[in-house]
């Protein structure tokens, strides 16, 4: 797009902007916000369906799906919440609530709540899990470390990890706590073990003992750790009581325990994940969760399946399609958005993603920022994207005065601004730079 500006003094905008905020001042009230959809989260439970939480910056809503598909929505609330976990029939929410940090704790169907203040440093939280004791344990997702409460909100203490923490999670008797790390490793928190190598970037899908990750289905126990059980190409997988299922981004099979393709399923769309819970399966698309059925299911031989020779080297590129699409090399991220909360809405199986700020230097964490790079590469194969944040003009992740002053000095001096930064000045999206977008980034 070939964008426009008018070049104009500074006493005139000084001029209008004195009208402008006469004008708002006498309409203060009148807008509605518009509320972007931040997240959304599914978790097993204990009878074999699945709790939905979507949430964004002012309200969240709790769904439960049941195993024969159907979805219930259970209540909805006015909090901005920042991750969420299932536990022993409970939900667990990390939530920002005044300039603090609380803890949200609901019985699965609504039924009861508890709500408790913890301290905690500046910053988003990551991830967020409750163990046995019912203590609470909250992931910084600017910093490498993890904090744990008692059930009364008071801080036990500080655990320093190796990287970022991208997922925290428990065995399944909830007496040990593991962190998973952006490079690949599990650390046992409540203990000294460590597993390193383990393709758990994007955290795990859990089903009681099993964890599953890129291919890999492992059990871990209290006494034994991390231990492999079975593996596969295909970079979706998931595993029920009985069964494994695993998918090339498209296609759902059910395998057997050596590995033989027992049944298929043609899901005619993208999925980005695969969940289960107890004998229950499910995959995530952008339409939502949908629960595998056995009638969804056509059995199948393996030797006979034309599409299996392909899958067993699968080539799914990166899926972004939680994210706005600005072109085909341009990401929208919303204000705020941090590395750790960026890389929960897209997926990658395979794929190593590198993350670098304005300025060009890697990072694992912080607040995304206009003209950051999303660089990915998987055997050989390399994609990247640009990020837009609008009204960032300085590739800080924050909109404040100097992206005000920036953009003046682009309509009244002339100076340059390159893309993504062009695009991130057009506050009203209209194709044309002028005093209409600085009045829009001044007032916002």
């Amino acid at each position: 797009m070939v964008y426009k500006h008018r070049t104009i003094s500074k006493l005139f905008i000084c001029l209008l902007m004195t009208v402008w905020i006469l004008r708002i001042a006498a309409v203060a009230g009148s807008a509605e916000s518009v509320r972007y959809l931040r997240n959304t989260q599914y978790f097993p439970d204990a009878a074999g369906g699945f709790y939905m939480v979507t949430y964004d910056s002012d309200y969240y809503t709790l769904y439960t799906v049941r195993s024969d598909g159907s979805v219930h929505e259970e209540l909805r609330e006015s909090t901005q919440i920042e991750a969420v976990a299932a536990d022993n029939g409970w939900l667990t929410m990390a939530a920002a609530i005044g300039v603090g940090k609380g803890i949200i704790r609901y019985c699965a169907d609504g039924s009861m709540k508890n709500v408790m203040m913890v301290q905690w440093s500046d910053g988003a939280v990551a991830s967020v899990c409750a163990d046995s004791r019912n203590h609470i344990w909250m992931a910084d997702a600017d910093h490498a470390l993890v904090r744990e409460y008692d059930s009364g909100g008071q801080e036990l203490k500080c655990y320093r990890t190796g990287t970022a923490v991208t997922a925290l999670l428990t065995d399944a008797a909830g007496s040990h706590v593991y962190a998973a790390e952006e490079n690949g490793t599990l650390r046992e928190l409540n203990g000294n073990r460590v597993w390193t190598d383990i393709p758990c970037e994007n955290g795990f899908e859990q089903n009681g003992n099993y964890l599953c990750c890129h291919g890999v289905v492992y059990t871990l126990d209290t006494e034994a750790g991390l231990t492999e059980i079975f593996s596969s190409d295909y970079p979706l997988i998931c595993r029920t009581n009985r069964w494994v299922y695993a998918s090339d981004g498209h296609i759902v099979y059910r395998l057997s325990e050596d590995g033989s393709v027992d049944a298929v399923c043609d899901t005619g769309t993208a999925i980005q994940r695969l969940t289960a819970s107890g004998d229950t399966a499910a995959y995530v698309s952008a339409e939502g969760i949908t629960v595998i059925t056995p009638s969804m299911m056509k059995r199948q031989e393996q030797s006979s399946h034309p599409m299996l020779s392909a899958v067993m080297e699968p080539d799914v590129p990166p899926d972004l399609s939680a994210l706005e699409m600005v072109d085909e090399t341009t990401v929208e991220v919303i204000q705020g958005t941090t590395v750790a909360a960026l890389k929960k809405q897209m997926h990658y199986p395979g794929w190593s993603l590198t993350v670098r700020n304005h300025q060009g230097s890697m990072v694992s964490s912080g607040t995304i920022g206009t003209g950051w790079e999303l660089f990915f590469s998987k055997n050989g194969q390399e994609q990247c994207y640009a990020t837009l944040v609008m009204g960032d003009l300085t590739g800080e992740g924050n909109v404040n005065a100097r992206d005000s002053t920036m953009l003046a000095d682009y309509l009244v001096e002339g100076t340059e601004l390159e893309q993504p930064y062009l695009t991130a000045a057009d506050m009203n999206r209209n194709g044309c730079i002028d005093f209409n977008d600085f009045v829009m980034l001044y007032g916002g």
